[in-house]
């Protein structure tokens, strides 16, 4: 994370020092994550919730934490019928969809409608 974080914090000194920040957004998008909870190999397997960022300039209103995120500490979040959990794995569910977050970037882009969205995003009116 720590290579992430210079690499984006690089990236974006380079932007602003073109003057470009207002021009672009890097943002990360993906519904990929690993398992709190270790397989019989002591490796962990697929799930499905994981955090995004977004950076930009005006256009982004930084700061701000959507979703819910489960306690580390707390082993009932991630317990089977746990507030965030599926299993007693620590699969974790999202509380936002990867669909709901692109079409929100993809309006940034020009005036969609719902359908075009739902052709765009095949399971976006799955989630309000």
């Amino acid at each position: 994370m720590l290579q992430v974080g210079e690499t984006v914090y690089r990236f974006w000194k380079e932007i602003e020092a073109q003057g470009l920040e207002d021009c672009v957004t890097l943002f990360t998008a993906s519904d990929f994550e690993r398992t709190y909870g270790p397989n019989s190999n002591k490796g962990t397997d697929h799930a499905w919730a994981s955090n995004q960022f977004i950076v930009g300039g005006s256009q982004i209103k930084g700061g701000d934490i959507h979703g819910v995120q489960p306690d580390s500490t707390n082993p009932a979040d991630f317990r089977s019928g746990g507030q965030f959990s599926t299993d007693n794995r620590g699969r974790i569910l999202p509380s936002h969809s990867v669909d709901e977050y692109m079409a929100e970037l993809i309006k940034w882009f020009g005036d969609f409608s719902d359908s075009d969205l739902e052709m765009i995003l095949p399971n976006y009116s799955k989630f309000a």
